[in-house]
């Protein structure tokens, strides 16, 4: 490929700052291999220590949180992905500890955002108890060993923004087709698989989407156009198609 086509693949080069008015290449492919051509030509996402950086900040409330009908869901979830009793002591009854290295964030009693990114010391699984704290706007098990079935996230369709880069979560994504409010979505280096355009559709505020290192495939004409996308990654996955078909708003 020519140097010059480079520029033209960069998807970070894509900024809510500087907004494009529209994809103008078109994915090198035969329909068979990586859209970018060889590994070479592709050009490479963000790490997952500065995709972390945009996880937002949600409001909270300090509240003892035992008191809290999701309490006893979400102290099994956690213990399921290997956190030890001292550490959930701290976190539902002293939630202003300076050790404590867990986010949760409680609005009205409801669990409205986890994040444990980094946490490389928890090696356990997802569990069923995901599908019950339907309020779940943010989740961030980036870098960690985490590992578990993607499936869990099936019932949390307030989902905004889903941060799994380089963690050990595996499944199909088209269990993610009836999230309609996700946002930001990072499953970079995962074993995701499935075809895309049966998990993302009908996002009218999709900004995000890093797909790179797994292996997803699927037509980019398959999906919609996603009037507030900023960011797309597809780095050595089996995805193809023509960029045009994917387009930012008209500026």
């Amino acid at each position: 490929m020519p140097r010059w086509l480079w520029p033209l693949l960069c998807f970070g080069c894509v900024t809510a700052e500087r907004p494009a008015k529209s994809y103008s290449a078109a994915l090198e492919t035969d329909g068979e291999g990586p859209p970018f051509g060889s590994p070479d030509d592709a050009v490479a996402a963000d790490s997952p220590e500065d995709l972390a950086a945009e996880v937002p900040e949600l409001p909270g409330e300090t509240l003892n949180a035992s008191a809290c009908p999701q309490a006893t869901v979400l102290r099994s979830l956690l213990k399921q992905i290997g956190m030890a009793e001292d550490e959930l002591k701290t976190i539902f009854e002293d939630p202003d500890d300076p050790r404590k290295r867990t986010v949760i964030t409680w609005i009205d009693c409801n669990v409205e955002a986890i994040v444990l990114k980094r946490r490389e010391d928890l090696r356990g699984v997802l569990s069923d108890d995901l599908l019950k704290l339907q309020d779940l706007k943010l989740l961030d098990l980036s870098n960690t060993g985490i590992g578990g079935n993607v499936a869990t996230l099936r019932k949390a369709r307030k989902l905004k923004d889903v941060w799994l880069q380089a963690s050990r979560v595996f499944g199909d994504l088209a269990v993610l087709q009836n999230l309609t409010n996700l946002q930001q979505v990072s499953f970079r280096g995962s074993e995701i698989h499935g075809d895309l355009s049966a998990a993302f559709s009908n996002l009218p505020e999709f900004k995000f989407l890093d797909l790179s290192e797994t292996k997803v495939g699927g037509n980019l004409a398959g999906l919609p156009q996603f009037p507030e996308l900023r960011r797309l990654y597809l780095k050595n996955t089996q995805v193809f198609g023509n960029l045009k078909t994917v387009k930012h708003s008209q500026h």
